[in-house]
């Protein structure tokens, strides 16, 4: 396992399925090495696609990409709302003959409810209107989408931002208006 969140998740979510898993926690690109020089029998990692470190070493070993099953999903999907089932295309990865199920954990920005209404609305409009930019700087922009509002089920929206989403065609529940 490494990085955060996978660090605080994956011990949760392995002992929901009732898993014996010794974890330990590193980057990565160290995960990678130890798999790879056959002291980890396998890593658990959170982050957006494609992880270069997954896309190196399956390019230097034979690997096996895996993740959990829609039922697995399924068995902690209400312990965890914030998290979602997903899928890894098989385009990502060579060593995927197919799209494999995956949970996701969206991106949000997170800011005081007294910020500004109208410098939430621009930081929203900013990035919600440059995709191309941010793909830019990350892959996993090419999630930031407005359409991916409606993954947020649980935390407040700020005014200013759900002006703009509202503005652009986006509902936002009522009952998570800030």
């Amino acid at each position: 396992m490494g990085g955060l969140p996978g660090d605080l998740y994956y011990p949760q979510l392995f002992e929901a399925l009732g898993l014996d898993v010794e974890t330990r926690n590193a980057g990565a690109a160290d995960q990678a090495g130890q798999v790879q020089d056959g002291l980890l029998d396998a890593f658990a990692f959170a982050s957006g696609m494609p992880v270069s470190a997954f896309s190196q070493l399956e390019a230097q070993a034979d690997v096996n990409i895996f993740s959990f099953s829609p039922d697995e999903i399924t068995v902690f999907a209400d312990q965890f709302p914030e998290l979602s089932a997903s899928v890894i295309p098989a385009s990502v990865y060579s060593s995927l003959g197919e799209d494999t199920s995956a949970v996701s954990l969206w991106n949000v920005a997170i800011t005081h409810k007294d910020m500004p209404e109208s410098l939430v609305y621009e930081v929203t409009k900013a990035v919600m209107e440059n995709n191309d930019r941010m793909m830019q700087v990350h892959g996993a922009a090419i999630e930031t989408l407005p359409e991916n509002a409606k993954h947020n089920a649980f935390i407040p929206w700020h005014p200013g931002a759900v002006r703009w989403f509202e503005e652009n065609g986006v509902e936002i529940d009522d009952d998570l208006k800030g």
